[in-house]
């Protein structure tokens, strides 16, 4: 007489079954990388806004002085806003025409999308699946933070330009990339996605930063220059 076999033994011998099956079927082949070599380019917006953040010491002593300071740097932050405003920056402009350079002398050809509709409120929202455009892969680069920051332990006032960026496949309706690049006080050295400021760009008082505005405005375009050079060969690694 054949031994009987328990639930144990026969639940173990049919795990064991599947195990087989599933170790004998060929694993599904990867797919390709999309071919990207048109690119739809998004007009960059213009900042949201320029900000001028200090967190310095003196405004932790006491309440009352925490509430003066930040009432004295929110008239500082809009003093510089009306100087830079006046100067007419168009970081936006700037820095879509530098992201067309590069990325046509990367061999892209790049088509300018001009038509998306955007929400006067809120212009970096974009669906990017409802873009409708020939080209291979939909590129969206859009400042993230622009402005001056004084930590808590230093009298200088430092450049911030932070922007995001991401690269869209029409073919595959998926990301192929999606990063935040960093200039400034929030750049580390020897990151990737970061760019760290020249050390002369440290501007010692509010003063200065006032005398200094055209040399501040300059610096904000030339760090967003330095992230699209940066970030051109981090594009083209996502579908090569």
């Amino acid at each position: 007489m054949p031994p009987i076999l328990n639930r144990r033994t026969v639940g173990l011998m049919l795990a064991a079954l599947v195990l087989a099956g599933c170790a004998s079927r060929p694993a599904a082949p990867e797919l390709p990388k999309p071919v990207v070599k048109t690119v739809g380019l998004l007009p960059v917006a213009e900042p949201a806004e320029i900000t001028l953040e200090n967190l310095n010491a003196i405004s932790l002593f006491s309440p009352i002085t925490s509430v003066g300071f930040a009432q004295d740097s929110r008239v500082k932050n809009r003093q510089l806003v009306e100087k830079l405003t006046a100067q007419k920056l168009a970081l936006g402009g700037e820095l879509t025409a530098h992201l067309t350079q590069a990325l046509e002398k990367s061999g892209y050809r790049v088509v300018l999308l001009t038509d998306v509709p955007r929400k006067p409120d809120d212009p970096d929202y974009i669906e990017y699946e409802k873009v409708k455009t020939d080209a291979d892969a939909v590129l969206h680069v859009y400042y993230h933070r622009v402005g001056l920051y004084s930590g808590r332990f230093s009298i200088d006032y430092l450049p911030r330009v932070n922007i995001g960026a991401t690269l869209y496949s029409t073919q595959r309706k998926e990301e192929l990339y999606g990063e935040y690049l960093y200039y400034g006080v929030d750049a580390r050295e020897g990151k990737d996605w970061a760019v760290v400021a020249d050390p002369r760009y440290a501007w010692p008082s509010f003063d200065v930063v006032m005398e200094k505005s055209e040399e501040i405005g300059n610096v904000f375009k030339t760090g967003g220059r330095l992230l699209v050079d940066r970030l051109i060969p981090q594009l083209r690694a996502s579908h090569n």
